[in-house]
């Protein structure tokens, strides 16, 4: 199973959201500097969080984009969810509007209980834990030496 690289960029553009921290905004193209992503790929993955109550935008001067909660109350589950839906691992899981087959299918218990441990997993880390995470990999990187 693999994550999208949607979820991948989006989770690491909240991560510098909450980095860059509090309530200034952050303009996009600082984030796609520091994250080396594509300006034009965030602003859509931007825009789908926005549309999902993630993040907010401001407009004008000192505009830009920034966090729509503490990153202690943001989980990876949230962003997961807000790019690829609740039922992402697989889309027949989505009960009978979605799969003519789920009353005889015997994959769908399984697909279900991937999602639901996938899900739990990322519940289980906020932007806050990666927040802290990142630094101590940047403090640790920046006591290397070399010789």
């Amino acid at each position: 199973m693999k994550i999208s690289t949607k979820v991948r960029y989006a989770t690491r553009a909240m991560l510098e959201l909450a980095r860059q921290g509090g309530p200034t905004p952050v303009l996009i193209e600082t984030i796609a500097k520091n994250q080396d992503l594509s300006k034009k790929y965030l602003e859509t993955l931007l825009n789908t969080l926005k549309n999902n109550g993630m993040v907010k935008s401001v407009r004008g001067k000192g505009g830009g984009y920034r966090l729509n909660a503490d990153p202690e109350q943001i989980t990876v589950r949230d962003i997961y969810v807000a790019i690829e839906g609740p039922h992402a691992v697989v889309e027949c899981i989505g009960g009978e509007e979605m799969c003519m087959r789920s009353d005889i299918c015997a994959t769908q218990e399984l697909w279900s209980e991937i999602t639901v441990a996938l899900l739990d997993i990322l519940e289980q880390h906020t932007l806050a834990d990666l927040v802290r995470r990142t630094d101590e990999k940047q403090r640790h990187f920046h006591n290397m030496y070399y010789i």
